[in-house]
Parts: C-alpha cells; sequence; structure tokens
C-alpha cells in the first residue's frame, strides 16, 4: 500500500521525493525533517532503464528518440 501512496503523491506533488507521511511529528520520525526530502536525480549515477507499455495505466509514453 505504501508504494501506491507515494505514486499518488507523486502526482499530486511536483517533483521527485521520498514519502510524506501525513504528519509533522511521523515526517520528523522517519526524514528528521518536517518535510520529506527530494532526492535530486542528477546525482544518481547507477545504469538505469525504464520500462512502459500502452496498457501501462500508471506510466505514461515519453518521448521516444
Amino acid at each position: 500500500t505504501p508504494t501506491i501512496l507515494h505514486y499518488a503523491q507523486e502526482k499530486t506533488h511536483p517533483g521527485f521525493h521520498a514519502f510524506d507521511w501525513g504528519s509533522n511529528k511521523l515526517n520528523v520520525q522517519h526524514h528528521q525533517n518536517t518535510e520529506p526530502p527530494v532526492y535530486d536525480l542528477a546525482k544518481v549515477t547507477a545504469p538505469v532503464a525504464l520500462y512502459w507499455s500502452d496498457n501501462d495505466y500508471f506510466a505514461e509514453p515519453g518521448v521516444r528518440d
């Protein structure tokens, strides 16, 4: 369930960030801050492959080269 909730949060909050636990107390408990941290994707160095299909409800097609 948290994965689906996190996906829903990404649709309503701009940026790529950690899970928002919904209260300042829980966010501080998990993130040591009242706001979930934003991930800087420019710092990702691991190879990444993204896959989607026409019938994938949770993915939108990207720009094709």
